[in-house]
């Protein structure tokens, strides 16, 4: 049983390949950035209309617009390591 769980993990990724730069960078905009962008000027109105307060306002909608980039990039993460994707910059692993 042990062995069998221990080959399953090293094949679960398998070989991977690596995406260019600027194709990172677009997914990073697509995914993350653009939603991000939308939601921190959507809660920022809806905030201001209804407390009328600008520090506060603004504040609220940076906590919710990262809280959703974060939870994004992980997805994002996920997607590409599912995939067997590398972002630029990660070396492949050797054993």
């Amino acid at each position: 049983m042990v062995i069998i769980m221990a080959e399953r993990r090293k094949i679960i990724f398998g070989p991977t390949k690596e995406i260019s730069t600027l194709k990172y960078v677009l997914l990073i905009l697509l995914l993350e950035a653009l939603p991000s962008a939308i939601v921190f000027i959507l809660a920022y109105n809806i905030i201001y209309n209804f407390l009328h307060s600008f520090i506060l306002s603004i504040t609220l909608s940076a906590l919710i617009s990262s809280t959703l980039g974060a939870t994004l990039s992980t997805y994002l993460n996920r997607y590409l390591m599912r995939r067997g994707i590398r972002p630029p910059g990660i070396r492949e692993k050797r054993s």
